[in-house]
Protein backbone atom coordinates (compact mmCIF):
# COMPACT_ATOMS: atom_id res chain seq x y z
CA UNK A 1 0.00 0.00 0.00
CA UNK A 2 2.79 2.46 0.94
CA UNK A 3 4.67 1.56 -2.22
CA UNK A 4 1.53 2.32 -4.24
CA UNK A 5 1.11 5.70 -2.52
CA UNK A 6 4.78 6.47 -3.16
CA UNK A 7 4.23 5.82 -6.86
CA UNK A 8 1.16 8.09 -6.81
CA UNK A 9 3.17 10.86 -5.14
CA UNK A 10 5.84 10.61 -7.78
CA UNK A 11 3.12 10.73 -10.43
CA UNK A 12 1.75 13.91 -8.83
CA UNK A 13 5.23 15.49 -8.95
CA UNK A 14 5.36 14.82 -12.72
CA UNK A 15 2.00 16.53 -13.07
CA UNK A 16 3.10 19.59 -11.07
CA UNK A 17 5.99 20.43 -13.37
CA UNK A 18 5.86 23.49 -15.62
CA UNK A 19 5.14 21.15 -18.48
CA UNK A 20 3.20 18.14 -17.00
CA UNK A 21 4.56 14.76 -17.98
CA UNK A 22 1.31 12.87 -18.34
CA UNK A 23 2.95 9.74 -19.72
CA UNK A 24 5.17 9.32 -16.60
CA UNK A 25 2.30 10.18 -14.26
CA UNK A 26 -0.10 7.77 -15.97
CA UNK A 27 2.56 5.08 -15.99
CA UNK A 28 3.14 5.51 -12.21
CA UNK A 29 -0.62 5.58 -11.54
CA UNK A 30 -1.04 2.35 -13.52
CA UNK A 31 1.85 0.75 -11.57
CA UNK A 32 0.26 1.86 -8.28
CA UNK A 33 -3.14 0.44 -9.37
CA UNK A 34 -1.64 -2.86 -10.49
CA UNK A 35 0.36 -3.04 -7.24
CA UNK A 36 -2.79 -2.56 -5.13
CA UNK A 37 -4.72 -5.05 -7.27
CA UNK A 38 -1.99 -7.65 -7.01
CA UNK A 39 -1.09 -7.25 -3.37
CA UNK A 40 -4.19 -6.01 -1.65
CA UNK A 41 -7.13 -6.24 -4.06
CA UNK A 42 -8.65 -3.05 -2.73
CA UNK A 43 -11.46 -2.56 -5.17
CA UNK A 44 -12.66 0.91 -4.11
CA UNK A 45 -9.17 2.31 -4.29
CA UNK A 46 -8.49 0.52 -7.57
CA UNK A 47 -11.66 2.00 -9.03
CA UNK A 48 -10.59 5.47 -7.89
CA UNK A 49 -7.20 4.96 -9.51
CA UNK A 50 -8.88 3.81 -12.73
CA UNK A 51 -10.96 6.99 -12.66
CA UNK A 52 -7.80 9.05 -12.00
CA UNK A 53 -5.96 7.26 -14.78
CA UNK A 54 -8.89 7.86 -17.11
CA UNK A 55 -8.94 11.53 -16.10
CA UNK A 56 -5.19 11.79 -16.66
CA UNK A 57 -5.56 10.19 -20.05
CA UNK A 58 -8.27 12.75 -20.86
CA UNK A 59 -6.17 15.57 -19.40
CA UNK A 60 -3.29 14.34 -21.47
CA UNK A 61 -5.49 14.35 -24.56
CA UNK A 62 -6.78 17.81 -23.63
CA UNK A 63 -3.23 18.97 -22.93
CA UNK A 64 -2.00 17.57 -26.21
CA UNK A 65 -4.94 19.18 -28.01
CA UNK A 66 -4.28 22.43 -26.20
CA UNK A 67 -0.62 22.28 -27.08
CA UNK A 68 -1.56 21.42 -30.61
CA UNK A 69 -3.91 24.38 -30.74
CA UNK A 70 -1.33 26.55 -29.09
CA UNK A 71 1.28 25.35 -31.56
CA UNK A 72 -1.10 25.94 -34.43
CA UNK A 73 -1.95 29.36 -32.98
CA UNK A 74 1.72 30.06 -32.56
CA UNK A 75 2.38 28.94 -36.07
CA UNK A 76 -0.55 31.07 -37.21
CA UNK A 77 0.72 34.01 -35.23
CA UNK A 78 4.17 33.37 -36.62
CA UNK A 79 2.80 33.22 -40.08
CA UNK A 80 0.73 36.34 -39.46
CA UNK A 81 3.80 38.00 -38.04
CA UNK A 82 5.78 36.94 -41.09
CA UNK A 83 2.99 38.21 -43.32
CA UNK A 84 2.93 41.42 -41.28
CA UNK A 85 6.68 41.71 -41.55
CA UNK A 86 6.48 41.02 -45.26
CA UNK A 87 3.68 43.59 -45.56
CA UNK A 88 5.71 46.12 -43.59
CA UNK A 89 8.74 45.33 -45.71
CA UNK A 90 6.63 45.57 -48.83
CA UNK A 91 5.17 48.89 -47.73
CA UNK A 92 8.60 50.13 -46.77
CA UNK A 93 9.89 49.13 -50.20
CA UNK A 94 6.85 50.71 -51.86
CA UNK A 95 7.40 53.84 -49.77
CA UNK A 96 11.05 53.95 -50.80
CA UNK A 97 10.08 53.38 -54.42
CA UNK A 98 7.41 56.10 -54.24
CA UNK A 99 9.83 58.36 -52.44
CA UNK A 100 12.46 57.80 -55.13
CA UNK A 101 9.80 58.25 -57.82
CA UNK A 102 8.65 61.47 -56.14
CA UNK A 103 12.21 62.69 -55.87
CA UNK A 104 12.78 61.74 -59.49
CA UNK A 105 9.54 63.47 -60.46
CA UNK A 106 10.58 66.62 -58.56
CA UNK A 107 14.00 66.42 -60.16
CA UNK A 108 12.47 65.96 -63.60
CA UNK A 109 10.05 68.79 -62.90
CA UNK A 110 12.92 71.03 -61.87
CA UNK A 111 14.92 69.96 -64.91
CA UNK A 112 11.84 70.43 -67.08
CA UNK A 113 11.33 73.95 -65.73
CA UNK A 114 15.02 74.65 -66.15
CA UNK A 115 14.95 73.27 -69.69
CA UNK A 116 11.74 75.20 -70.39
CA UNK A 117 13.39 78.39 -69.17
CA UNK A 118 16.44 77.70 -71.32
CA UNK A 119 14.19 76.91 -74.29
CA UNK A 120 12.20 80.09 -73.66
CA UNK A 121 15.38 82.17 -73.59
CA UNK A 122 16.53 80.52 -76.83
CA UNK A 123 13.15 81.25 -78.41
CA UNK A 124 13.24 84.91 -77.36
CA UNK A 125 16.80 85.19 -78.66
CA UNK A 126 15.69 83.69 -81.97
CA UNK A 127 12.90 86.29 -82.21
CA UNK A 128 15.40 89.11 -81.66
CA UNK A 129 17.75 87.61 -84.24
CA UNK A 130 14.84 87.33 -86.68
CA UNK A 131 13.97 91.00 -86.18
CA UNK A 132 17.60 92.02 -86.71
CA UNK A 133 17.78 89.93 -89.88
CA UNK A 134 14.59 91.62 -91.19
CA UNK A 135 16.08 95.06 -90.47
CA UNK A 136 19.07 94.27 -92.73
CA UNK A 137 16.67 92.81 -95.36
CA UNK A 138 17.79 89.18 -94.84
CA UNK A 139 14.19 87.94 -94.89
CA UNK A 140 15.03 84.27 -95.52
CA UNK A 141 17.12 84.22 -92.35
CA UNK A 142 14.41 86.14 -90.45
CA UNK A 143 11.69 83.57 -91.34
CA UNK A 144 14.03 80.73 -90.39
CA UNK A 145 14.69 82.31 -86.98
CA UNK A 146 10.96 82.94 -86.38
CA UNK A 147 10.01 79.35 -87.30
CA UNK A 148 12.75 77.98 -85.03
CA UNK A 149 11.36 80.12 -82.20
CA UNK A 150 7.88 78.66 -82.84
CA UNK A 151 9.27 75.13 -82.53
CA UNK A 152 10.99 76.06 -79.26
CA UNK A 153 7.77 77.45 -77.78
CA UNK A 154 5.77 74.41 -78.95
CA UNK A 155 8.15 72.24 -76.92
CA UNK A 156 7.24 74.10 -73.71
CA UNK A 157 3.58 74.69 -74.59
CA UNK A 158 3.90 78.47 -74.77
CA UNK A 159 1.04 78.87 -77.26
CA UNK A 160 0.30 82.56 -76.56
CA UNK A 161 3.85 83.54 -77.49
CA UNK A 162 3.49 81.63 -80.78
CA UNK A 163 0.67 84.03 -81.74
CA UNK A 164 3.08 86.93 -81.15
CA UNK A 165 5.69 85.31 -83.42
CA UNK A 166 3.08 84.72 -86.12
CA UNK A 167 2.23 88.44 -85.93
CA UNK A 168 5.94 89.24 -86.31
CA UNK A 169 6.10 86.99 -89.38
CA UNK A 170 3.08 88.78 -90.86
CA UNK A 171 4.67 92.19 -90.22
CA UNK A 172 7.93 90.99 -91.75
CA UNK A 173 6.11 89.80 -94.88
CA UNK A 174 4.48 93.24 -95.23
CA UNK A 175 7.87 94.89 -94.72
CA UNK A 176 9.42 92.57 -97.32
CA UNK A 177 6.63 93.40 -99.78
CA UNK A 178 7.13 97.15 -99.28
CA UNK A 179 10.88 96.68 -99.63
CA UNK A 180 10.43 94.83 -102.94
CA UNK A 181 8.14 97.57 -104.18
CA UNK A 182 10.71 100.22 -103.19
CA UNK A 183 13.47 98.19 -104.87
CA UNK A 184 11.41 98.06 -108.05
CA UNK A 185 10.91 101.82 -107.92
CA UNK A 186 14.61 102.39 -107.34
CA UNK A 187 15.46 100.00 -110.15
CA UNK A 188 13.06 101.87 -112.45
CA UNK A 189 14.67 105.21 -111.49
CA UNK A 190 18.12 103.77 -112.14
CA UNK A 191 17.02 102.46 -115.52
CA UNK A 192 15.50 105.85 -116.41
CA UNK A 193 18.70 107.62 -115.28
CA UNK A 194 20.77 105.19 -117.33
CA UNK A 195 18.60 105.85 -120.37
CA UNK A 196 18.97 109.62 -119.85
CA UNK A 197 22.72 109.24 -119.37
CA UNK A 198 23.09 107.31 -122.60
CA UNK A 199 20.85 109.79 -124.39
CA UNK A 200 22.96 112.66 -123.03
CA UNK A 201 26.13 110.90 -124.15
CA UNK A 202 24.69 110.53 -127.64
CA UNK A 203 23.71 114.20 -127.67
CA UNK A 204 27.18 115.22 -126.48
CA UNK A 205 28.79 113.11 -129.19
CA UNK A 206 26.48 114.56 -131.81
CA UNK A 207 27.23 118.11 -130.60
CA UNK A 208 30.95 117.36 -130.65
CA UNK A 209 30.63 116.22 -134.23
CA UNK A 210 28.64 119.36 -135.14
CA UNK A 211 31.08 121.55 -133.22
CA UNK A 212 34.03 120.08 -135.09
CA UNK A 213 32.25 120.82 -138.35
CA UNK A 214 31.46 124.39 -137.22
CA UNK A 215 35.02 124.92 -136.03
CA UNK A 216 36.24 123.91 -139.48
CA UNK A 217 33.89 126.38 -141.13
CA UNK A 218 34.77 129.14 -138.63
CA UNK A 219 38.46 128.73 -139.29
CA UNK A 220 37.79 129.38 -142.98
CA UNK A 221 35.64 132.44 -142.23
CA UNK A 222 37.74 133.95 -139.44
CA UNK A 223 39.14 136.75 -141.66
CA UNK A 224 35.73 137.65 -142.99
CA UNK A 225 34.27 137.69 -139.48
CA UNK A 226 37.02 140.03 -138.29
CA UNK A 227 36.14 142.46 -141.04
CA UNK A 228 32.47 142.31 -140.17
CA UNK A 229 33.26 142.97 -136.51
CA UNK A 230 35.29 146.06 -137.41
CA UNK A 231 32.50 147.38 -139.61
CA UNK A 232 29.97 146.75 -136.83
CA UNK A 233 32.18 148.62 -134.37
CA UNK A 234 32.40 151.68 -136.66
CA UNK A 235 28.63 151.67 -137.14
CA UNK A 236 28.06 151.51 -133.36
CA UNK A 237 30.38 154.49 -132.78
CA UNK A 238 28.52 156.51 -135.42
CA UNK A 239 25.18 155.66 -133.86
CA UNK A 240 26.51 156.70 -130.44
CA UNK A 241 27.56 160.10 -131.72
CA UNK A 242 24.22 160.66 -133.42
CA UNK A 243 22.38 159.65 -130.28
CA UNK A 244 24.40 162.11 -128.15
CA UNK A 245 23.50 164.98 -130.48
CA UNK A 246 19.86 163.95 -130.36
CA UNK A 247 19.87 163.91 -126.54
CA UNK A 248 21.33 167.46 -126.39
CA UNK A 249 18.70 168.77 -128.80
CA UNK A 250 15.89 167.04 -126.94
CA UNK A 251 17.21 168.47 -123.65
CA UNK A 252 16.99 172.02 -125.00
CA UNK A 253 13.44 171.47 -126.20
CA UNK A 254 12.53 169.97 -122.81
CA UNK A 255 13.87 173.01 -120.91
CA UNK A 256 11.87 175.33 -123.23
CA UNK A 257 8.71 173.35 -122.72
CA UNK A 258 9.23 173.31 -118.94
CA UNK A 259 9.63 177.09 -118.83
CA UNK A 260 6.35 177.53 -120.67
CA UNK A 261 4.69 175.06 -118.30
CA UNK A 262 5.97 176.96 -115.25
CA UNK A 263 4.70 180.28 -116.64
CA UNK A 264 1.25 178.79 -117.23
CA UNK A 265 1.22 177.32 -113.74
CA UNK A 266 2.10 180.72 -112.24
CA UNK A 267 -0.69 182.42 -114.15
CA UNK A 268 -3.17 179.86 -112.86
CA UNK A 269 -1.97 180.42 -109.31
CA UNK A 270 -2.37 184.18 -109.68
CA UNK A 271 -5.86 183.80 -111.09
CA UNK A 272 -6.85 181.46 -108.26
CA UNK A 273 -5.53 183.93 -105.68
CA UNK A 274 -7.41 186.80 -107.29
CA UNK A 275 -10.62 184.75 -107.45
CA UNK A 276 -10.24 183.88 -103.78
CA UNK A 277 -9.83 187.57 -102.85
CA UNK A 278 -12.95 188.48 -104.86
CA UNK A 279 -14.89 185.75 -103.11
CA UNK A 280 -13.80 187.04 -99.69
CA UNK A 281 -14.78 190.59 -100.65
CA UNK A 282 -18.24 189.40 -101.74
CA UNK A 283 -18.70 187.49 -98.48
CA UNK A 284 -17.65 190.58 -96.51
CA UNK A 285 -20.13 192.78 -98.48
CA UNK A 286 -22.96 190.36 -97.88
CA UNK A 287 -22.19 190.26 -94.19
CA UNK A 288 -22.23 194.07 -93.96
CA UNK A 289 -25.51 194.17 -95.81
CA UNK A 290 -27.07 191.69 -93.40
CA UNK A 291 -25.78 193.64 -90.40
CA UNK A 292 -27.26 196.81 -91.84
CA UNK A 293 -30.65 195.12 -92.31
CA UNK A 294 -30.62 193.92 -88.72
CA UNK A 295 -29.75 197.45 -87.53
CA UNK A 296 -32.62 198.93 -89.57
CA UNK A 297 -35.06 196.42 -88.09
CA UNK A 298 -33.93 197.25 -84.57
CA UNK A 299 -34.51 200.97 -85.24
CA UNK A 300 -38.02 200.28 -86.44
Amino acid sequence: REAAYSLLEKGVEFLKRGVPNFNKAISLYIQARDLLAEKIGWEPEINNLNILIKDLIQQKADFVEKKKLEAEAKIKRQREYEVFREEIQKRRIEYEIKKREQQLKVKRLFESKRDAEITKEKGLRLIDEGKQAAIVYDFKKAYKKFNSAIEKFKQIGWIEQIKYIQKEIENTRLFEQRTKEEDLKIQKIREDLEIQRRKKERQVKEEEIKLKAVVGEVSDLSIEVSKLIEIKKQQDELKTQQKSKQIVSESKEFRKDMKEFIDIKQELVNELSKSKEDTEKRKEGLKLAKDKEKADEIKK
